[in-house]
């Protein structure tokens, strides 16, 4: 299968928390690496969360 997208992201949004999973490329160019964290839904931890998506 191609990988049509290099970089991707979702989220579950509740009323308490957000958990966000990125996928992005493995080390070397090899396979994929997944990364999930959970936010709460407090302003300054979504701001948290915006700038994780951001690097």
């Amino acid at each position: 299968m191609d990988v049509l997208l290099e970089r991707c992201a979702g989220i579950d949004i509740g009323k308490d928390e957000v958990v966000a999973c990125v996928w992005t490329p493995g080390l070397e160019g090899k396979g994929r690496r997944k990364q999930t964290r959970t936010f709460a839904s407090f302003t300054g931890d979504l701001e948290a969360m915006a700038d994780w998506f951001a690097c």
